[in-house]
């Protein structure tokens, strides 16, 4: 019993992403055993990269259980100007609010994608790309 609660004591100590571990030992002449238990944060994030013409390929990282929503944040009214996303080879108009959807995934994911801001022949205005879990 005492070499467990070492081990318990080293695995209590270990990082884990900062996740907070539990550990419960049964109870004496229960036959043993114990349970653990994790919980780990939900970390997202969008990583960008030029590819070239136009195009930047976006890196997703969701672990949510529920999933994640990628937007893309912009001027409010530029959707009179013409202003579309096409995002992992969908196109989808900009809302005249300001955020617009790109993506909705309903679980969690990594996943690579391209964005390409269509203007409509005006200059692209300034966009900011978010992820949101669920």
């Amino acid at each position: 019993m005492r070499s467990l609660f070492r081990w318990l004591g080293t695995l209590s100590a270990l990082p884990l992403l900062g996740a907070p571990v539990t550990a419960t030992a049964a109870p004496s002449g229960s036959g043993g055993g114990f349970a653990l238990r994790a919980v780990v944060p939900v970390v997202c994030r969008l990583d960008r990269t030029p590819a070239g013409d136009g195009v930047v390929r976006v890196e997703e990282f969701c672990n949510s259980p529920r999933g994640y929503r990628v937007v893309a944040r912009h001027a409010p009214g530029v959707a009179v100007a013409g202003l579309a996303f096409e995002y992992g080879g969908r196109v989808v108009p900009a809302d005249a609010d300001g955020e617009t959807l790109l993506l909705d995934s309903p679980t969690a994911a990594r996943a690579s994608r391209d964005l390409r801001i269509l203007s409509g022949g005006d200059p692209a205005p300034a966009v900011s790309l978010f992820v949101l879990p669920k």
